[in-house]
């Protein structure tokens, strides 16, 4: 099975060895724009208490 991306086929699932990720081959995934998910708010953490 396949997931088709805005140009490209990618499979749903990959199965890459630990020699190939040591000479730098990577997983082919869609490119996703980082600009589009937003930044979690922190939380307070000055009521944080103790946990023993």
């Amino acid at each position: 099975m396949s997931f088709d991306g805005a140009r490209n086929k990618h499979l749903h699932l990959q199965v890459l060895t630990l020699a190939e990720l040591f000479q730098g081959k990577r997983p082919d995934i869609p490119w996703v724009d980082a600009s589009v998910a937003k930044a979690a708010k922190r939380e307070d953490t000055g009521k944080q208490g103790t946990l023993l």
